[in-house]
């Protein structure tokens, strides 16, 4: 019986589902969020965006074996009407502007705008203090 139980909780162990846990991230005008999938209590991935009045930031990190490998930004606008009576509304098409990718050394990235770094640097520090509540509340 003793051993049944323990191949019970090892099988339920091994096969938990991927934990996402989100947050508020920044004031935005439609809102932000950050997405933290974790396994066992470590970090596989975040996801954060951004909706601002007519761009929208997201942000993707991918982890391995606990530590952040890539990061990809993206900056998109928002397409509003130019003309006629519609003029300033958005027209719901979206542009990709920007999108540019890191692979970290060591776990660190290395990006030379200081708003984008610091940017990454507080998702980061959001995901993991998030990471450290959840394992204090679930010892």
């Amino acid at each position: 019986m003793r051993i049944a139980l323990i191949l019970l909780v090892t099988i339920s162990t091994l096969s938990a589902d991927i934990v996402v846990e989100t947050q508020e991230w920044q004031p935005a005008c439609d809102g932000s969020i950050i997405e933290v999938a974790k396994d066992h209590g470590s970090i596989k991935g975040i996801r954060a965006s951004a909706s601002h009045n007519a761009v929208i930031v997201e942000w993707t990190v991918h982890f391995f074996g606990g530590k952040p490998i890539s990061a990809e930004y993206r900056e998109s606008k928002r397409e509003k009407y130019a003309h006629g009576e519609r003029a300033g509304e958005f027209t719901g098409k979206i542009t990709l502007k920007t999108i540019k990718t890191w692979i970290s050394e060591k776990g660190r990235f290395q990006i030379g705008d200081k708003s984008l770094a610091g940017e990454l640097h507080e998702i980061l520090a959001l995901a993991e203090k998030k990471t450290e509540q959840g394992a204090a509340a679930n010892p």
